[in-house]
């Protein structure tokens, strides 16, 4: 199987950018994913800005995953933002009423700027 890579970089002392790739399936990635956040975490990371603009492929395996790592993240006080989505990954948030559950900002400097 597969596996997407997540890129990501601290900025802002406790802010954290993570660039999903052009696949968001679920699965291993959803285990590597939360290990990732998990690592940032320990390392004083409390801001996640999770850059969907390169996603050109998502199923409900995917959203889970980012519903999950909402969910895990919140526990901890952590937020855990959305940037940079694609049009009809958008409509999605929207018909799944995701839009009101997560943060969407247009682009990072945005997401970033509200941290």
């Amino acid at each position: 199987m597969e596996q997407n890579i997540f890129n990501y970089k601290i900025v802002q002392n406790s802010a954290s950018v993570i660039e999903l790739g052009n696949k968001v399936l679920g699965g291993n990635d959803s285990i590597v994913f939360s290990g990732l956040l998990e690592e940032l975490i320990s390392q004083g990371v409390n801001y996640f800005v999770v850059n969907l603009e390169k996603v050109e492929i998502m199923n409900s395996s995917g959203l889970g995953m980012l519903v999950g790592a909402f969910s895990n993240v919140k526990k901890r006080n952590v937020r855990l933002v959305l940037a940079s989505i694609p049009e009809k990954f958008k409509n999605l948030l929207t018909m799944t009423h995701l839009d009101q559950v997560f943060k969407v900002y247009d682009n990072i400097d945005d997401a970033l700027a509200a941290c």
